[in-house]
């Protein structure tokens, strides 16, 4: 079963190949941090993204080989791409990962976290 956002982008449906979207910048394919509602970009990034061409070293088995690899409908489900990315361009209420942080916004974030589940 896949994922089927409510407000799927239409150029989603519309391509056949939703890959020829991406503009290769390989922020996608960097580690993030989940922490409640808040998604943060990490700097390291999966090790098969060749940093020096932003593309994927083992595309064509990508999932097989790394079953973190994302379909594009779980990237957007997990907030995934930066903004920006053709793929969220126009989707409204989408949030990206946040690349301005700092490990004091994670700690606060995560603090934030334990505060909703105290009873």
């Amino acid at each position: 079963m896949s994922f089927r956002p409510k407000n799927r982008h239409p150029k989603l449906e519309a391509e056949e190949h939703p890959e020829d979207l991406c503009r290769k910048c390989g922020l996608c394919c960097h580690a993030k941090v989940v922490v409640g509602d808040e998604v943060f970009l990490m700097d390291d990034h999966c090790p098969y993204l060749d940093p020096a061409t932003n593309l994927c070293t083992i595309y064509e088995r990508r999932h097989k080989l790394n079953p973190q690899c994302l379909t594009v409908e779980q990237g957007i489900k997990l907030r995934a791409f930066p903004a920006g990315c053709p793929y969220v361009a126009g989707l409204g209420g989408y949030k990206p990962p946040r690349t301005d942080w700092t490990f004091r916004d994670i700690e606060l974030a995560r603090k934030r976290e334990l505060e909703k589940q105290r009873p």
